[in-house]
């Protein structure tokens, strides 16, 4: 719930720094700090992100950044991202995969389920970039098929909480650590 707070507040920031112009604190940095982003579907306000700054920036007007700096962690869109504790990513509504359907992830952490043993291929990767993890959450083995646009070790055999990762290259899947056997 936090990162999506976070998301909004930053895309309200960057909406009304497009619209508005930013506040400078310097002649190309903006720095804000305080009551970011009230929701008015709950009524929750989001404040003071334990005194994390905000900064949107540009590198001498050639390179737009965006620095997000706090007690619990630090975002910088310019050099790696790196978190406190734990990296959540929400799971998807699961997936029912039936006999030679195609399997198309909804998000990063994509549960998969089916009424049998079945097997099925992955559908458009898409974005260049996206990174998926499938989880079969039943007592039935789920094969996803190599071949067309899904590049893995041979086809993925998937028991119950068996995962398999992969990562679009903007046309294919490419399985990038070896299917779990749990």
């Amino acid at each position: 719930m936090k990162l999506k707070l976070l998301l909004f507040a930053v895309a309200c920031l960057v909406i009304s720094v497009l619209i508005a112009g930013p506040v400078m604190a310097s002649p190309s940095m903006a720095l804000i700090r305080g009551k970011l982003a009230c929701f008015t579907e709950t009524g929750n306000c989001v404040e003071g992100w334990n005194s994390t700054d905000i900064t949107l920036y540009s590198n001498a007007g050639s390179t737009q950044q965006l620095n997000l700096d706090g007690a619990l962690g630090h975002i910088d869109t310019e050099g790696n991202i790196t978190l406190a504790d734990y990296l959540v990513i929400e799971a998807q509504t699961a997936i029912t995969v039936t006999e030679g359907g195609v399997v198309t992830p909804t998000g990063s952490y994509q549960p998969l389920q089916a009424s049998g043993d079945v097997s099925g291929t992955l559908g458009v990767c898409g974005t260049a970039g996206r990174e998926v993890i499938f989880i079969n959450t039943v007592a039935q083995t789920i094969i996803i098929t190599e071949g067309g646009n899904t590049v893995l070790s041979g086809n993925a055999s998937l028991g119950q909480y068996d995962a398999l990762t992969v990562f679009c290259d903007g046309t294919r899947w490419v399985q990038i650590a070896p299917e779990s056997d749990n």
